[in-house]
């Protein structure tokens, strides 16, 4: 399981309420889902797609942002259907609604963060 807590920037020492999760199968299978958790209300949302595998979640604020769910959520997302493009996806952080993906034809790594590349080289 990995967890990713949002934010507004610069909140260290604040307490966080909700959480993105992303989940994995037993023995350390591929996480086929992502789930959002408010700690305090103990409710929790989910996003998932038959066959498909996000990645970690990552939390990107909207311009000042001051709720800690205010900006979306991304996630490259791969799937074992080859009919299906691996494609990033973008969920809204407060409503865990999708607002849309950009699928693209090629092979994509598994993880969003695996490899950074600067713009320089």
């Amino acid at each position: 399981m990995k967890i990713e807590t949002s934010g507004p920037r610069g909140s260290q020492g604040k307490t966080y309420i909700k959480m993105k999760i992303e989940t994995s199968g037993p023995r350390g299978s591929l996480s086929q889902q992502m789930v959002k958790f408010d700690i305090v209300t103990r409710r929790h949302v989910e996003w998932t797609q038959e066959n498909c595998f996000p990645s970690e979640p990552v939390f990107v604020a909207s311009p000042g942002a001051v709720e800690e769910d205010d900006g979306v959520i991304l996630s490259s997302v791969i799937s074992a259907d080859p009919k299906v493009s691996p494609f990033l996806l973008v969920l809204d952080a407060k409503t865990w609604e999708e607002m849309g993906r950009a699928s693209i034809p090629v092979q994509v790594h598994m993880d969003l963060h695996g490899l950074f590349i600067p713009a320089a080289v």
